[in-house]
């Protein structure tokens, strides 16, 4: 009998002419599938930087892909994100319950400032301030009273305050978030898939409840990378599919180790995913409209982009002469 060979992976054309960032991880991922890097005629775009009206036009029709949805960096504001989560949470309480109590500064500046009121003698409640374009975890306060706000923060920047989650999940006395990858297909209708891997970001210090004595360290609260990869603690990863005790990890790896505790990762895995599709609903006509917003830069289709009580009809006759 004839031996079966192994089908191999399509071969699929990626065009990185206009890749700028992590060429080297692209074309690694090119090459360990058997894909072919071009510079035209291309299955899939990949581009580095933001896409614009004239790329999406110019795949219309067309079976080739880009890599990026039109404004990603509107949704990745944590304002703008809060904004939609909020309103939809308005609309579907026990739907969007997983969304925290959530102050935008500064227009719930007064909101902010009675819960801050009502908490000053228990503590019981601890608050967490991020800027809402930052990232890496630069500006990032705990705080309970509103002696222990920083105001500087606000100069010239607007923020998300939320109520601090205070017992998290630990996993060797330390905290930890999950960074779960979703890649969106398409808009009409909104596919979307989400890996089955993903990654698990550790502080490198034991996590404590917050007090005032504590709430300043920083490496015990916030997982960010780039804070807790300067500390002496961090462990570099070796072995990413098995359970460890690297700072960061494979899911694979942390579900190995819940499991060793007796925590069920399937039901972890379960709230992910129905959290991503809600997330999805919340911001699916926002995504979709920036998607068709971009189409008006070259196609010739009338478009219904507003209506008005006044219709603007009045007509200014012209002046015979006499």
């Amino acid at each position: 009998m004839e031996a079966k060979s192994k089908p191999s992976c399509p071969c699929i054309k990626i065009d990185t002419a206009r890749s700028y960032d992590k060429v080297d991880l692209l074309r690694n991922i090119i090459k360990r599938n058997n894909w072919v890097e071009t510079m035209k005629d291309s299955d899939i775009i990949w581009k580095s930087r933001e896409i614009h009206g004239e790329d999406i036009a110019r795949l219309q029709g067309s079976k080739t892909l880009i890599n990026h949805y039109p404004n990603p960096e509107r949704f990745s504001n944590k304002r703008v994100l809060s904004l939609i989560l909020r309103t939809a949470k308005n609309y579907f309480p026990e739907d969007f319950e997983f969304y925290p109590t959530t102050y935008l500064y500064p227009d719930d500046a007064e909101s902010l400032e009675k819960a801050l009121d009502k908490n000053e003698k228990s503590r019981k409640n601890t608050f967490i301030l991020k800027p809402s374009e930052g990232s890496e975890g630069i500006g990032i306060q705990l705080f309970q009273t509103k002696r222990e706000l920083v105001r500087d923060v606000f100069t010239n920047t607007e923020s998300v305050i939320q109520k601090y989650i205070k017992d998290p999940l630990l996993l060797d006395g330390k905290k930890f978030d999950i960074r779960a990858y979703v890649l969106i297909l398409g808009v009409n209708p909104m596919e979307a898939f989400i890996s089955a891997e993903g990654l698990a970001r550790f502080c490198t210090e034991e996590y404590k409840t917050p007090s005032a004595e504590n709430m300043k360290q920083m490496l015990s609260h916030l997982t960010n990378y780039s804070l807790n990869k300067e500390s002496a603690k961090f462990i570099a990863s070796e072995e990413i599919l098995d359970a460890n005790n690297d700072s960061k990890r494979t899911l694979a790896s942390l579900y190995k180790s819940l499991e060793e505790l007796g925590v069920d990762s399937k039901k972890i895995e379960e709230g992910m995913h129905e959290l991503t599709a809600k997330t999805l609903v919340a911001l699916e006509p926002f995504i979709t409209q920036e998607y068709y917003s971009c189409l008006l830069y070259t196609s010739p289709s009338p478009r219904d982009l507003s209506t008005s009580r006044m219709p603007s009809s009045a007509c200014k006759k012209k002046k015979k002469k006499k």
